[in-house]
């Protein structure tokens, strides 16, 4: 049977077509459902991991970040670097801390590594420069993207 094959082949495509574009599928909703890009913006899912993010202590309002380099360390790429601290014990805090987001994997390995819980994926998406330098995150940047990631409620205690 030489066209069995593409109809098969076809009936499988049309029966997809069907639950899709009727809203007998997956889909949440009737016909076509293209997410026009700019003007709306998908949620992204609780689990998607974006940018790093520099959590702040809630009772004191500063890093939790103490500079002990564990993070840096477990980089696999080695896009964490230049992490400086100052004081001693539980009042070293860091004063320095560089994030190349161009070379990151976004891999979560130096979240899981941070014995302080001081940084976390954030759900940043959107991070497309037409620099080279503008992919590489300081700590003043990396504190603005953790406050904003506390604001809506990502922060996982």
């Amino acid at each position: 049977m030489l066209g069995l094959g593409i109809a098969k082949g076809l009936a499988v495509t049309l029966n997809h077509f069907r639950k899709t574009y009727f809203g007998s599928g997956p889909s949440k909703g009737r016909g076509l459902f293209t997410v026009q890009y700019p003007e709306e913006r998908l949620a992204p899912l609780a689990r998607f991991r974006g940018s790093l993010a520099h959590l702040a202590d809630p009772e004191t309002g500063g890093p939790r970040c103490t500079a002990c380099r564990i993070c840096e360390r477990t980089c696999p790429v080695g896009c964490i670097s230049g992490i400086e601290g100052e004081g001693r014990g539980r009042e070293r805090r860091a004063t320095q801390y560089l994030y190349n987001i161009g070379e990151c994997l976004f891999c979560g390995l130096c979240v899981e590594a941070c014995p302080f819980e001081a940084i976390a994926m954030s759900h940043e998406y959107e991070l497309a420069t037409y620099s080279h330098d503008a992919l590489v995150y300081d700590l003043r940047k990396l504190a603005e993207i953790g406050k904003k990631y506390a604001l809506e409620g990502k922060e996982e205690a």
